[in-house]
């Protein structure tokens, strides 16, 4: 960095006008009424103002300022880059973005290409806003915590997934072993008697839908969509979706996507009834159904049973609970307020209360349903959780007064949602993501016999791609040849899976998944970038955190031809597997949970001039005026939610001095250990720890007085005592040891370099108790302690044993870099003082500090480097 060359107005050459614009650089201005202290432009910075300033931003890491406070909101670069005063451009970490490096860049392929090419940029806080009902399916969800613009994600294109939308994603399918499902049903209710209407799905949207269209062309309305392939339309009543003069309901069966599907969207066009405005909505149907005679008139039911949406739960509902009760539960959530997923709730109960013994079976295959039903823009979104505690209670013995619990009651929650499965090719062979092609399972060697094909979605025939058609009746699981072995494994072998024999299915192990459970998993972790699920909830647990790729993989599959009683069929050798997850670069941990702290080009973090703490460690060692804060960030008893960053965002912390102390001596902290290193010059600092820290000292031209603190000590006989300042104690100083020896003993701690002692009368340090009638010690006024070197209001010195300290004078001298007279050169930790400026003892006159605290009464810079 060139050294400074504008000259201030100096208060000993008494050469300045009431305002000086030219002594500022041209950017700034300085008036003797503001002690000769430039006001510098938008947009410039510097004691001089001759350097650009950079732009501001919220923390990625930082040390907290309270207890659960972190995050600052107005850091040069976002405190991951530094600025180059040159251009007044952030240089960022590599991996973050933004003019003060505020983003977390999307995620890119090998050749660099955010999202693959395959998808956009999106912040969390984007996410949270938007809805596409394809990868966005929370209709409304708020999200404003530190990160909400920070953390940039992928939204990957239709066909595309992975955290980097690099994987070509494979056909879906229904098993076609396993029955008893159902296909997704969606209700639509309209009411109108002219106009249009429109339908969207996984991100289409229909064309205008006349309010009297049959229900042949609104299936093809609803096909058309290339997010949909084949759907059933009933009308409830007549030929057409709206009522004249009341709703009428339309269900919409999904014949050809599979499983719990996104939410619809209905918007109204120009729906009209009469001179009013008409209106369509979804409505969304679930019901608790409690089969008939489970609660006895006599002995009624033990226990009861909770409701939560989005892992918030209701209190206990009893067997008895009405409609009120339920509804009144529900309201009550959180999850499901004013601006929930659904819209308008209703409550019905078939009986008087949720499991009533009286009357005959109201419900669906005997017993009572309490229906929940919610109308909004939006259609079945998610499922109503169940928890059931539920038991019949049946007499013990003859003694009908003492009562045992029974038979759990059977209470279930019934909805719309599909339940048949919707996995990757159908769970009968394995995806290609490079190429996005299902490889299914074949196999006639006796005695495994298995081979499936592309189907219809039910079992049949068809061009899905998805391995759902058994080509010949399956007559066992799938089976992996082993070579080290040369043996076929059903299912991998029992360490990863066993057979169903009902269904041939794998049931795998929990390390493992996949058809033949060859796959293994890799470790979940909080998200780092993913839709929020509302109320400042996100961060859902993700494979390998949604910040890195799953190495399903470290071999190569191959295929060989083995001869058969019926033809060659190829089949799959065993592949090794390895379920590590391969993290994004910056972050680290088996899950990629971590944000790691930057690395130097030999790979040692902070670039070995630190330690990479978690925030809730960084929160432990946070100092004030070098006392520990007391802090704690990310506290099991604290909100998890604001804090979810606690461990696993990482900060270096750097080996330096307190920044409050002089750059002076040969002593330096490293790691928080003093050490004796002559070569150490003022410590490191920077997001990286790869900056030289530069001494700081007063500033000449402000009024500033240093601390003194007053010392009371009295001892019953000649004995020893201690100071402690900034957690370093000096060496025993006996009693009544002379104010020189009290001067070196604090003088020799490397938290202090420079006091003076005094006392009003005498000349020892504390009154001992055979001096008690001398009074010449003193102890009256006690010892007064003048801090030289150490700047600004400090903490108070502590003794052992505890004597009376008390603080006489606050310091209000400043503890500012270069003592805002001169511009730090990062690489030597040298000051760059202004013309007329030189280093001092922090006190204005001459000293060693290199801080630019002392005026120049030559008027120039002296070299103070050589």
């Amino acid at each position: 960095m060139a050294r400074v060359g504008a000259v201030l107005c100096l208060v000993a050459l008494a050469s300045c006008a009431s305002i000086d614009y030219h002594h500022c650089s041209g950017h700034g201005r300085t008036t003797s009424d503001d002690a000769f202290v430039c006001t510098c432009m938008s947009g410039y910075t510097g004691p001089d103002c001759s350097m650009k300033a950079c732009p501001h931003g919220v923390a990625w890491a930082d040390y907290p300022t309270a207890t659960d406070e972190a995050h600052a909101g107005d850091v040069e670069c976002s405190g991951m880059g530094y600025c180059d005063h040159g251009s007044g451009e952030c240089d960022c970490r590599d991996g973050f973005e933004g003019p003060a490096c505020e983003r977390l860049a999307c995620p890119t392929d090998d050749g660099g290409t955010p999202c693959s090419g395959h998808g956009r940029c999106v912040t969390t806080g984007g996410a949270a806003r938007g809805w596409d009902g394809r990868t966005l399916v929370r209709p409304n969800v708020s999200y404003d915590l530190w990160d909400a613009e920070k953390m940039m994600g992928c939204l990957c294109d239709a066909g595309y997934g992975g955290f980097n939308c690099s994987r070509v994603e494979c056909p879906r399918g229904d098993i076609p072993e396993t029955l008893g499902q159902q296909n997704e049903v969606a209700r639509l209710e309209c009411r109108a008697d002219g106009g249009t209407f429109a339908l969207e799905f996984r991100g289409e949207r229909t064309r205008a839908i006349p309010y009297d269209v049959p229900y042949g062309q609104l299936e093809q309305y609803l096909e058309d969509l290339p997010s949909i392939g084949d759907v059933q339309i009933t009308f409830s009543t007549g030929a057409k979706p709206c009522g004249a003069s009341s709703f009428v309901e339309t269900e919409i069966e999904f014949r050809s996507e599979f499983g719990s599907l996104p939410a619809l969207r209905a918007t109204n066009l120009d729906l009209t009834e009469g001179s009013e405005a008409g209106a369509v909505r979804f409505v969304t149907r679930q019901s608790l159904h409690c089969p008939q005679g489970s609660c006895d008139t006599k002995w009624n039911c033990t226990g009861g049973f909770y409701l939560g949406y989005d892992d918030v739960y209701t209190s206990k509902l009893t067997w008895n609970a009405t409609a009120a009760d339920v509804e009144r539960e529900l309201r009550g959530l959180s999850s499901l307020g004013v601006d929930n997923d659904f819209g308008d709730m209703m409550i019905n109960v078939s009986g008087s209360t949720v499991c009533d013994p009286l009357g005959s079976a109201g419900g669906r295959d005997g017993g009572r349903n309490t229906t929940v039903e919610f109308r909004g823009a939006y259609g079945n979104v998610y499922n109503l959780t169940l928890i059931n505690s539920l038991r019949e209670r049946v007499p013990y013995g003859n003694l009908q007064n003492f009562m045992t619990n029974g038979m759990r009651v059977n209470l279930t929650l019934r909805a719309d949602k599909g339940t048949k499965e919707d996995v990757y090719c159908s769970d009968r062979g394995w995806c290609d993501f490079a190429t996005g092609t299902c490889m299914c399972n074949t196999l006639l060697r006796p005695p495994f016999d298995y081979d499936y094909r592309s189907s219809d979605g039910y079992g049949g025939p068809g061009d899905r791609g998805d391995c759902g058609w058994p080509y010949s009746r399956a007559t066992s699981c799938p089976a992996v040849y082993f070579e080290d072995g040369a043996t076929w494994k059903e299912c991998g072998g029992p360490e990863r899976g066993v057979c169903d024999n009902s269904t041939f299915t794998c049931k795998c192990a929990d390390e493992y998944y996949g058809a033949d459970c060859m796959l293994r998993r890799c470790p979940f972790g909080p998200s780092w970038w993913a839709e929020p699920q509302g109320g400042g909830v996100a961060h859902a647990a993700a494979e390998c955190s949604n910040m890195g790729e799953c190495e399903r993989n470290s071999g190569q599959d191959k295929r060989a031809k083995f001869p058969t009683s019926k033809a060659p069929i190829s089949a799959v050798f065993h592949s090794r597997n390895s379920g590590i997850c391969d993290c994004r670069s910056g972050f680290g941990g088996e899950a990629c949970e971590k944000l790691l702290c930057p690395s130097g080009a030999d790979g040692d973090y902070c670039s070995g001039n630190g330690v990479c703490l978690p925030m809730w460690r960084v929160a432990e060692v946070t100092q004030y005026s070098g006392i520990d804060a007391g802090l704690s960030y990310g506290a099991a008893t604290q909100n998890p939610l604001a804090t979810w960053d606690s461990r696993r965002v990482y900060k270096c912390v750097c080996d330096s001095r307190d920044g409050d102390q002089p750059a002076v001596g040969p002593v330096g902290l490293v790691s928080g250990v003093p050490v004796l290193n002559p070569d150490f010059v003022g410590g490191w600092t920077g997001y990286d720890c790869s900056r030289r820290r530069c001494p700081v000292g007063d500033d000449v031209h402000t009024p500033g007085v240093p601390e003194v603190q007053t010392v009371r000590c009295y001892a019953s006989h000649p004995s020893t005592f201690t100071f402690t300042f900034r957690g370093q104690e000096t060496r025993p100083i006996v009693a009544n040891a002379s104010l020189a020896a009290v001067e070196a003993a604090l003088e020799n701690l490397t938290t202090i370099q420079d006091v003076t002692v005094s006392a009003s009368a005498g000349t020892r340090a504390c009154r001992v108790g055979w001096e008690m009638a001398d009074g010449s010690n003193g102890v009256e006024d006690g010892l007064q302690i003048t801090f030289i070197s150490q700047l600004g209001d400090l903490p108070l010195l502590e003794t052992t044993p505890a004597y009376n300290v008390t603080e006489t004078q606050r310091g209000t001298k400043e503890s500012a870099e270069c003592g805002n007279r001169g511009v730090c050169d990062y690489t030597t930790g040298h000051c760059q003082c202004l013309a007329g400026y030189v280093g001092s003892d922090g006190a204005g006159n001459v000293g060693t500090r290199r801080d630019c605290g002392r005026l120049d009464p030559q008027g120039f810079t002296l070299n103070l480097y050589k």
